[in-house]
């Protein structure tokens, strides 16, 4: 028996064939060796489900832990299990200890007492350290010479030190007897030295996906509330990380559980927000970014039909957690790379991703004592871009179990578990640059009614087309064309200085018409934009900040320009006014000081006004139309009239005139329109001499017809022109027509055609095919 030994098998570890005792049998009865003589039984200490200043016996079959009844009770807990009870040393029984799983709550450990089974109970992931030793009976521990010199230093320590220093208030008052307890329990390491039994609950994936959460935190700010206490974003420092200013316009993804923050002029970008994992049975967490961003390659055609578009995957950063203790997460510990990914909190099992000066939690002050965690220095993930502009990315993370070693490498399922993606504005670093401005053109957009007996055409004046060079999204994703506007704060403004930064208009001095409202264009001037920022600063050096309106851009293929709509509302009744832009690049999602690029100048573009038609039947004579149109017009200098009535000045330098026109039979496109014969239809000019509002064009007549109307067989031609009295243009009006023609050419300002058919007059419909565009 002195030879004996437990069963041995071969098994192959890390490449190597090594021998293990492994017993198959659920119990060893007896011992294939001599058992030490002293070893009365075993000696657990802290076994999960056990609770501090407790101690496990087994009495009556069963398992029972008490309280020491001790107003000094060592810390933490001892099971003692006995070897049997025969009195042959010889003949001791050993016990199995099993692990079982349970949910989170604690429970105690179980005995079995036919079988010699203790049951530990350990919640999956969890892992615990656990003290194995033996305990002897108290009367052999005087024949142990380590007892014996430990009850002679205990011997010395009370004859000398008899001031009390064992007993003062609040302290550890008795370590003696800590040492006594132990011993007595097979727990002091000199007399029965422990082996350390790790128990694991391994699990093949995280507990749990991971999942990007919102996490509560007050920033430290960019730049000096105290000197701007309006916007604590202006001058930030360049050393802190940024991200898009809470302000109009805000990014759909502002309150996202995740925000990307950058440094100006960085190339890389930090994610803050927080990361809710099962720290106990994760090893790791690895985020992955997927995006798209905008390709326009100005040395190929660019083609709607063809992909301008480039896609991009990456593996952003990892996160290492290595302990369960809160603090901060660091990558390439010990290098000059070191650097901080994260700062995990245990209380809530988050991975917090946090910049230097942060406090977490609700506290404005990140005072200690009271709770709030201070973070003297970034910890959250990096991912290197290689570029400064923004971009729209989906973020996910991946999770590793902490005990892949415990399974097959190829065991299926795999070890991780994957996130919900999230998607983040990564917000620009440095400015665009700057546009270049192939030329701007007048636009206007129309609003018809024509279904009823009543017809109605609203032309709406004021639009300016730019158009641009390629390539665009110098700054990434979203980049807009940016008018610059002059901030209004009660001085006057110096024109000198601002002339090439900011927006301006002015009246064309050929035309008497009302002055504009304001002296420079502000924000209200100005519809249609789909982002809107006030004082957003400027390349230095720069006088001061501008107001921007921003305005998506869109590409036409047949000029391969691409081009931006504005509309431009002068709120005042002045004709045809001159403005001059301001633009620049506008990056909305970008932080504070790289939203805007250098601005440029365009030519100086004339506002085209707004008219309004109407046509409709007089329903006293079927044959009669009345027309009527209105609009935006100069007072004068009106041109001289000669003919029937020399010298007989204009009522005002613009004149409407209204055709009748002829549809010819089989051609349905506006080549089969030509001007009808006279007599088909007179036109008389029936506009009072003073217009309801003087600076109102307010031309209205009559079209009659002497005969009765096939639908669709005519239409109206609405033409205005423009005179300018400078070059002394005359006008003959003869009388027969009633209509003003001109007998030097005008500039065509407005033109419309409404078709006389058979929801205006009545009487059967168009030939098929025909409608009012063609």
């Amino acid at each position: 028996r002195d030879k004996g030994e437990l069963n041995q098998v071969e098994m192959e570890i890390a490449g190597h064939t090594q021998k293990f005792p492994l017993e198959p049998a659920g119990q060893i009865d007896p011992l294939p060796y001599l058992p030490d003589v002293l070893a009365r039984g075993v000696a657990l200490r802290d076994l999960p489900g056990t609770a501090s200043g407790t101690l496990g016996l087994v009495g009556g079959g069963a398992l029972e832990f008490q309280l020491l009844n001790d107003p000094n009770p060592r810390p933490g807990s001892a099971t003692l299990i006995g070897f049997g009870g025969s009195e042959d040393w010889q003949k001791m029984r050993p016990l199995r200890l099993a692990l079982g799983e349970t949910g989170a709550g604690s429970v105690a450990p179980e005995w079995n007492d036919a079988e010699r089974v203790l049951t530990v109970f350990l919640p999956k992931a969890a892992q615990s350290v656990v003290p194995l030793s033996s305990y002897m009976m108290p009367d052999d521990l005087k024949l142990m010479g380590v007892w014996q010199w430990i009850r002679e230093h205990i011997d010395t320590l009370s004859t000398q030190q008899t001031d009390g220093d064992f007993l003062k208030d609040g302290a550890d008052v008795d370590r003696v007897a800590h040492i006594l307890q132990r011993a007595v329990e097979g727990g002091h390491w000199m007399i029965n030295p422990p082996r350390l039994l790790t128990m694991v609950h391994a699990v093949q994936q995280p507990i749990g996906r991971p999942e990007f959460c919102a996490i509560t935190v007050q920033h430290q700010p960019y730049g000096d509330p105290s000197q701007y206490p309006f916007d604590e974003t202006r001058n930030p420092s360049p050393e802190v990380l940024q991200t898009t200013p809470e302000k109009r316009p805000t990014a759909e993804t502002e309150l996202a559980a995740v925000t990307a923050w950058r440094r100006p002029r960085a190339v890389d970008a930090y994610l803050m927000g927080g990361l809710r994992v099962h720290a106990a049975s994760t090893d790791k967490v690895d985020i992955f970014a997927e995006w798209t961003d905008p390709v326009d390659d100005p040395s190929k055609p660019r083609v709607a039909a063809e992909p301008n578009s480039e896609a991009h995957a990456a593996q952003v950063d990892e996160v290492p957690i290595r302990s369960l203790n809160e603090g901060f997460i660091s990558v390439k510990e010990g290098s000059a790379n070191q650097r901080a990914v994260a700062y995990f909190d245990r209380d809530h099992d988050l991975l917090c991703f946090v910049r230097k000066g942060d406090s977490l939690g609700n506290l404005l002050s990140p005072d200690m004592s009271v709770g709030s965690k201070e973070i003297w220095q970034d910890a959250a993930p990096r991912h290197h871009l290689n570029d400064t502009r923004h971009h729209r990315i989906w973020y996910h993370a991946v999770a590793t179990t902490r005990f892949r070693d415990y399974f097959p490498p190829d065991q299926e399922g795999g070890f991780t578990r994957t996130s919900e993606p999230i998607l983040v504005d990564v917000p620009a670093s440095t400015r665009p640059n700057l546009p270049q401005i192939a030329y701007v053109v007048p636009t206007f957009g129309w609003q018809r009614q024509t279904e009823t007996n009543l017809k109605r055409s609203v032309r709406f004046g004021g639009g300016l087309r730019v158009y641009l060079e390629r390539p665009w999204f110098s700054s990434g994703e979203g980049e807009m064309l940016g008018v610059a506007l002059y901030v209004l704060d009660g001085k006057p403004i110096d024109n000198e200085a601002w002339k090439s930064l900011v927006t301006q208009w002015g009246g064309d001095p050929i035309w008497k018409t009302d002055a504009l409202f304001l002296t420079v264009p502000q924000l209200s001037n100005f519809a249609g934009h789909t982002a809107l920022e006030e004082g957003v600063s400027l390349e230095a050096p720069a006088p001061g900040r501008v107001h921007v309106v921003g305005y998506p851009v869109a590409f036409d293929e047949i000029s391969q320009l691409w081009y931006a709509d504005l509309t431009i509302n002068t709120n005042s009744l002045t004709y045809a006014p001159f403005v001059r832009l301001a633009l620049a690049r506008y990056q909305p999602h970008a932080i504070p000081d790289a939203k805007l690029s250098r601005v440029v100048t365009a030519d100086f573009a004339q506002l085209t006004p707004s008219r309004a038609a109407t046509v409709t039947v007089d329903p006293y004579h079927p044959r009669r139309l009345r027309v009527t149109v209105s609009g935006v017009a100069p007072t004068g200098p009106a041109p001289v009239i000669h003919g029937t009535q020399p010298n007989n000045p204009a009522k005002q330098p613009t004149v409407v005139s209204v055709t009748v026109q002829e549809r010819t039979p089989g051609i349905s496109t506006d080549l089969g329109w030509h001007d009808a014969a006279p007599g088909t239809a007179v036109v008389v000019d029936q506009t009072k001499a003073t217009p309801p509002l003087p600076k109102l064009i307010r031309w209205s007549g009559t079209v009659e017809f002497p005969q009765a109307v096939e639908a669709g067989r005519y239409r109206l031609l609405i033409r205005e022109h423009e005179y300018l009295s400078a070059n002394h243009l005359a006008i003959d009006q003869p009388g027969s027509a009633g209509t003003q023609h001109p007998s030097n050419p005008g500039r065509l300002i407005y033109a419309e055609v409404m078709e006389i058919d058979a929801a205006l007059i009545g009487g059967p419909p168009a030939p098929t095919g025909t409608t009012l565009e063609d």
